[in-house]
């Protein structure tokens, strides 16, 4: 989860630039970024600010989707013994697996 975190953060970033870009000027806040194409949002950063630029505030990302996966993972594990109990389903089913994964879904959005 880290390391996707890390290698993704250029890619959401530019993405993120250009859904909040406002097409016209009197609804516009902040610094707005007009990029043609994705590929052109990641060459004008790397420009603009260096190969640390596309990196820039990674470790939130990183810090976010590391709790969010550890918290997700053991209540996944948590949540599938719970329901195999309770269940004339065995645990190695995929009716445990999946009501495990939306339990555990359900646990980390709240």
């Amino acid at each position: 989860g880290a390391i996707s975190a890390w290698l993704g953060t250029p890619l959401y970033m530019v993405k993120t630039r250009m859904q909040s870009t406002s097409s016209t000027s009197h609804l516009a806040v902040g610094d707005q970024h007009r990029y043609p194409s994705f590929v052109r949002g990641l060459t004008e950063v790397y420009q603009r600010t260096g190969i640390f630029g596309l990196w820039r505030c990674a470790h939130a990302s990183v810090l976010r989707v590391s709790v969010g996966s550890a918290a997700q993972l053991s209540m996944f594990s948590k949540s599938k013994d719970v329901i195999a109990r309770y269940t004339h389903w065995p645990h190695k089913s995929h009716q445990v697996s999946c009501c495990g994964s939306l339990t555990s879904g359900l646990f980390v959005v709240a």
